[in-house]
């Protein structure tokens, strides 16, 4: 009689367990797209936060306006942070400099469109290169930048 009662309890639990796991709605997951946020341009001011000189903030206030100006955010690739450098610096270099890197990328150009049909040797020669000259472009955009901070340095020294 006790075995009857353990196997009608056994096959009423197993029969509640499988009803109640049919009833219940499985968990939906929340599929809606993660959204990024825009990214917003920030302007910053390059003058200091002088504090407890009145003299001295009323002069920085009347001089922090004309100081404000977009900070260039890093782009990862030191030759276009370069680029974006030296045109602040020194406009007429950059456009040279800008020339040469249009002239370099025209024959990147040409060698990603012809690359299939040209033969190894003279892919390899012209990718090579093509990569010495944008390598030392881009070194003499960054030194043209130093010379453009030091002349600045320089004239900051007359005064």
């Amino acid at each position: 009689m006790k075995m009857m009662i353990n196997k009608k309890a056994l096959v009423v639990a197993g029969l509640s367990l499988v009803i109640s796991a049919c009833s219940t709605s499985p968990v939906k997951k929340n599929t809606a797209a993660v959204k990024n946020p825009p990214v917003k341009q920030q302007t910053r001011s390059a003058t200091p936060n002088v504090t407890g000189n009145n003299a001295a903030q009323a002069y920085v206030g009347s001089k922090q306006i004309a100081s404000q100006g977009i900070v260039i955010a890093s782009t990862n690739n030191a030759c276009v942070d370069g680029f974006n450098f030296l045109k602040g610096v020194n406009q007429a270099e950059f456009n040279d400099f800008s020339s040469s890197y249009g002239r370099i990328n025209q024959n990147y150009t040409f060698l990603n469109v012809n690359k299939e049909i040209m033969d190894k040797d003279s892919r390899e020669v012209l990718s090579m290169t093509l990569n010495k000259k944008l390598d030392t472009l881009c070194t003499k955009v960054q030194y043209a930048g130093f010379i453009g901070v030091k002349d600045k340095i320089k004239a900051l020294s007359d005064i």
